[in-house]
């Protein structure tokens, strides 16, 4: 995490050897000074600045650091940024090159992994969970009971007892008894008319200008945490113990 600014000040450090016997290194970054506080360190390049403190002490060169807040609205910034970028940019002989800490790319590769899997994801066809959850990422706690954690987690999926108990059995898939219709997930939760009065009830924020309801919000996050309707609806129309 310090891999920039510690870089730089490793940088830095390759011409403190000159005619001047004190020197003061100025940082906004009081993470990175803390690190430097730390003998027992094992990040690379905390040690490399730390083996150079030791030759300019032996060498009789001190260095003082020197933390500076964050310069957000502080006159002269500017100046500062221009002349801090000059120095690292100048024709110097580039600085040794140290091995990175794996503890510092595991950002790295963690959002690539993720923007790998969200590419994958994207390019999914037809999928129930995905018609609810378009971008990755964890659920949160409903904050209600573990049997209606239980049944929102097969709602999201799309199979839960009532529509795919057929599998277990060997039977004929089940039809809505009302509108002679596969019985899915989605019919039950937004399409069946004969629900229609205990959905506009419970449910009525999440329908659309067109009379149509927003599946992905109905079994959204907001939805269905305490506070949401559509645990009632899910209850009051009796579906919660057949799921």
């Amino acid at each position: 995490m310090y891999r920039s600014l510690l870089g730089h000040q490793n940088i830095d450090f390759s011409g403190v050897l000159g005619l001047n016997l004190r020197y003061r290194l100025f940082s906004d970054s009081c993470s990175a000074l803390q690190a430097l506080c730390n003998f027992n360190s094992t990040h690379p390049l905390v040690l490399a600045i730390l083996e150079w403190l030791v030759l300019l002490g032996r060498r009789g060169r001190k260095v003082t650091f020197c933390w500076v807040p964050a310069h957000v609205g502080v006159d002269g910034n500017e100046r500062a940024d221009a002349l801090a970028k000059a120095v690292v940019s100048n024709s110097r002989p580039p600085a040794r090159h140290h091995p990175v800490p794996a503890v510092d790319l595991r950002p790295y590769i963690d959002a690539t992994v993720r923007s790998c899997w969200q590419d994958r994801w994207d390019a999914v066809g037809a999928n129930k969970l995905r018609d609810i959850r378009q971008r990755l990422g964890l659920w949160s706690y409903s904050g209600l009971s573990r049997r209606w954690e239980t049944a929102l987690v097969r709602l999201r999926i799309g199979h839960t007892l009532l529509t795919h108990g057929f599998l277990m059995e060997r039977a004929h898939p089940p039809y809505c008894d009302d509108c002679l219709v596969p019985l899915t997930v989605r019919h039950l939760i937004v399409k069946c008319p004969s629900l229609g009065d205990l959905r506009r009830r419970h449910l009525s924020e999440y329908r659309k200008g067109d009379g149509s309801y927003s599946l992905s919000q109905v079994l959204g996050e907001e939805a269905c945490s305490v506070g949401g309707n559509t645990l009632s609806y899910v209850e009051e129309a009796g579906l919660l113990q057949k799921l």
